[in-house]
């Protein structure tokens, strides 16, 4: 690990302030033996019709009664962050369904105001929305374009904030509630793990999700998609995220570095939990190279993180037991 990260076992002792993120982690550990011992691994051709209506898997709803049927949040009166009203999209493709976003509308998809499902096909069942004739993964950027489009012409009245994120996120809402709370829908900036290269303004990591006000999107969609040179108004190979940044450059669109909490860890998240805590350099060197803040360690795994990427299936059920009920004992 590299010499500038803090070790979480100084003087041969777990800090106390380390041992409940060390025993949630140890329980994320504990999920790969469960996987194997289970069998979860799913075929990636697996059809839609092994599924219950187009729903959690059958092999599956043993671990999602297990650990709880849906999640539900207690409104209290004085939980005025409740308030804030989130849209959340999410980027999907037809054979990601019954495997992966079957799994982030049982989990945290729900618990967003509205969630969007966008795929290359119409699916009425799912429901999945088709924005664009591109397909695949390469074309990220005709999708998500286009759905904020969509969502500007629809819906940007009805809601605050408007989150982009893939079939592979993770997103704790509640924690994203309580950030948006503070921060102004009118003011011209938007939220993300804040990358620097390629772009002079940074842009934000695509997998870890980002998200921006009403005055944002309006900036991008009327501006940015109408004037700026960096917004290609169809199919671009490169990668969707920088495009963003780029787009929200041309439009006056700030990214914010403002994404940590109290003590410096990041509340956006590249990469899954245990994989943040525990970063193989030698594997993902840039991501030290593309960040601005600290990593890894004591810089990992905020009680107040916002998202984590590369969460696959079954993965999304025991984060969200982690996170809303297991947590609720350690803390």
């Amino acid at each position: 690990m590299c010499q500038n990260i803090p070790s979480f076992f100084p003087s041969g002792a777990i800090r106390k302030k380390n041992i409940k993120v060390f025993v949630i982690f140890l329980f994320l550990f504990v999920l790969a033996f469960v996987l194997t011992t289970f069998n979860l691994t799913q075929n990636s051709n697996q059809s839609l019709s092994r599924t219950n209506s187009i729903g959690i898997p059958n092999k599956f709803l043993y671990l999602k009664n297990f650990i709880s049927a849906k999640y539900t949040s207690q409104v209290r009166k004085d939980e005025k962050w409740r308030q804030v009203r989130i849209l959340c999209f999410v980027i999907t493709y037809p054979k990601n369904l019954a495997k992966q976003t079957v799994f982030v509308r049982n989990t945290w998809g729900d618990r967003c105001d509205k969630t969007l499902y966008i795929s290359d096909e119409a699916n009425s069942t799912f429901p999945t929305i088709k924005v664009t004739n591109y397909t695949g993964h390469k074309q990220l950027w005709a999708k998500t374009r286009n759905t904020l489009e969509l969502i500007y012409r629809q819906y940007i009245s009805l809601y605050d904030w408007f989150l982009k994120a893939d079939d592979d996120t993770y997103v704790l809402v509640d924690n994203l509630k309580k950030f948006l709370y503070s921060k102004n829908t009118t003011k011209l900036e938007f939220y993300g793990k804040f990358f620097s290269p390629f772009v002079k303004s940074g842009y934000p990591s695509g997998g870890a999700g980002y998200v921006m006000g009403r005055a944002a999107l309006k900036q991008l969609v009327t501006v940015g998609f109408e004037v700026g040179p960096n917004c290609p108004p169809h199919s671009e190979p490169k990668a969707e995220d920088i495009l963003m940044g780029r787009c929200m450059e041309d439009s006056g669109v700030r990214l914010s570095k403002e994404t940590v909490d109290e003590g410096g860890r990041e509340l956006f998240h590249s990469f899954s939990p245990q994989r943040e805590f525990i970063i193989p350099w030698e594997k993902i060197g840039f991501y030290r190279q593309f960040s601005i803040h600290p990593l890894g360690g004591d810089y990992c795994c905020s009680k107040d993180a916002i998202s984590y990427h590369y969460v696959h299936g079954p993965e999304m059920l025991f984060l969200d037991y982690l996170f809303h009920n297991m947590t609720k004992v350690l803390l």
